[in-house]
């Protein structure tokens, strides 16, 4: 049997060896939370880095693929063989706007189309006509300002008249600009040398006035806000009433050198 010192030695060493245990599982579960609490600050900080700059990176991106993809677009042959690339006319036009920058992808849908407006059934409200004018023999268009913006010399522009049989192919002799781009005229004749039509028509900024002349006479163009119509100078004339003044014989015989205000004859007068 052993002695009481010798287990009492015996159980001092399993209370030092028992105590240093505890104290190392203790020092590594502290230190176990402290790993666990950086990492989860640090997913946290990340996380929040990413927020911040993600928008940034995506208008980056979107402006970088805008860029590439306008790029693209002024690279693009031209069907103007007056001009050897897009680029050509959107430097022309710019030029015209007196600097003005323009959407190339915008330009290049409205130079692809063939007509530069269409007709329409009936006169928009914006225009503010009264029942007469609606019916005088207009016929209402709807007008691309954008497509105007796009001719250049050389181009085709196909010209619905709105009357049956009367479409037009003109061909843009010129364009130019004034008031500091604010206002464009381009004129141009019919790709048909047997038929004399000619076209003037002036873009300011929301305002369009045109002339179309005709074997037929002339035709007048006006558009506010791309709406507007086309109309026959002679419809126009139709609407005015012809009145009757007699001339007196005696100022045939002495014609006066001042003016003279002749009374109406009655019975010209249509009510």
């Amino acid at each position: 049997m052993k002695s009481f010192p010798t287990l009492l030695a015996a159980g001092a060493a399993v209370l030092l060896i028992g105590s240093i245990y505890y104290f190392q599982s203790d020092e590594k579960k502290s230190h176990a939370d402290v790993s666990g609490d950086i990492n989860t600050n640090k997913a946290t900080v990340t996380a929040a880095v990413h927020d911040n700059f993600a928008p940034q990176e995506a208008d980056a991106n979107s402006s970088a693929s805008a860029k590439n993809s306008n790029e693209e677009i002024l690279q693009r042959p031209d069907t103007n063989p007056n001009y050897g690339t897009f680029r050509n006319r959107v430097t022309e036009v710019e030029a015209r706007r007196n600097g003005k920058p323009i959407d190339p992808q915008q330009l290049w849908e409205a130079a692809q189309q063939p007509n530069a407006w269409k007709n329409v059934s009936t006169a928009s409200d914006s225009l503010n006509l009264s029942d007469v004018d609606k019916n005088d023999g207009r016929k209402f268009i709807d007008l691309s300002p954008l497509k105007l913006e796009s001719l250049v010399a050389g181009d085709t522009l196909d010209i619905d008249m709105g009357d049956a049989g009367k479409a037009l192919k003109i061909k843009i002799d010129a364009a130019h600009s004034e008031d500091d781009g604010k206002n464009v005229t381009w004129t141009g004749g019919s790709t048909d040398t047997d038929s004399p039509y000619h076209l003037t028509i002036t873009k300011g900024d929301t305002l369009v006035m045109g002339g179309i002349s005709t074997p037929d006479g002339l035709y007048q163009i006006e558009v506010h806000d791309g709406k507007g119509w086309i109309v026959s100078n002679a419809t126009l004339f139709r609407k005015g009433t012809d009145q009757h003044i007699t001339v007196p014989p005696e100022l045939l015989k002495n014609p006066p050198k001042d003016a003279v205000v002749l009374p109406i004859d009655p019975a010209s007068k249509k009510q």
